[in-house]
């Protein structure tokens, strides 16, 4: 049983353009050195270890540390009980983040101007983010605002930067998996099903930080240009 039932079925959501996107991005995945696949059939999901080195890392919690603030979702008031993180947005045309930004749409085959912001999180402990969906739910009143800023989401990149020292996994919920943070490591998943429509088994959870902090960065990629 899936954690969500939208109004309009997730079946009645196909979308042409998005599977083609999908099996684009994963065909060109699967060509990268060292990379993983966690799964495949329910859901596409795959990770590649040392994607970034430990000074960038470093760089990267600093950045965050200095910048962030109470994480927001996408909910009428902004703030949601079930995130309660920190978190910042990086400005995506100074060198050393562009550097990143760009590598990992060009490690996607994905157009720069189809990621949104590059977002860093810190997790203190204690915090977390509950199960919830990247992909946008066409019933929830952002929808309108959504398709006039680039449509669905297909795919996030995820790198976590250090390692708590208990807890913070990223758990995908139907699927019965976690990954654990690993410093440099690069997770990415596909939000759609082949079919292009939305795929609930990319459901997912920032688990609890017991002990420790994590700090992660997070890029999301719509079906069209966001800017």
């Amino acid at each position: 049983m899936t954690v969500y039932q939208p109004k309009t079925p997730f079946s009645k959501q196909r979308s042409t353009a998005r599977a083609r996107i999908g099996e684009q991005v994963w065909d060109r995945l699967k060509s990268v050195p060292g990379l993983k696949i966690v799964e495949e059939e329910r859901a596409r999901i795959a990770l590649v270890d040392n994607y970034l080195d430990d000074l960038t890392c470093q760089e990267l919690c600093w950045r965050i540390d200095a910048e962030n603030q109470r994480s927001e979702a996408y909910t009428e008031g902004g703030i949601d009980e079930r995130r309660t993180s920190y978190s910042c947005n990086f400005d995506r045309w100074e060198p050393f983040v562009e550097r990143i930004d760009s590598g990992i749409a060009d490690l996607l085959g994905l157009r720069h101007e189809q990621g949104e912001t590059m977002q860093g999180q810190r997790y203190e402990p204690g915090q977390f983010f509950r199960p919830h969906p990247d992909f946008f739910l066409i019933d929830e009143p952002h929808w309108d605002g959504v398709l006039a800023s680039g449509g669905q989401r297909t795919w996030t990149a995820m790198v976590f930067l250090d390692a708590p020292l208990s807890g913070g996994a990223t758990r995908f919920v139907e699927l019965g998996m976690e990954i654990r943070p690993k410093p440099g490591r690069l997770l990415v998943w596909n939000n759609m099903a082949p079919d292009g429509a939305p795929n609930p088994n990319t459901f997912h959870e920032g688990s609890d930080v017991v002990m420790g902090r994590k700090h992660i960065i997070t890029k999301w990629f719509r079906e069209n240009d966001w800017i």
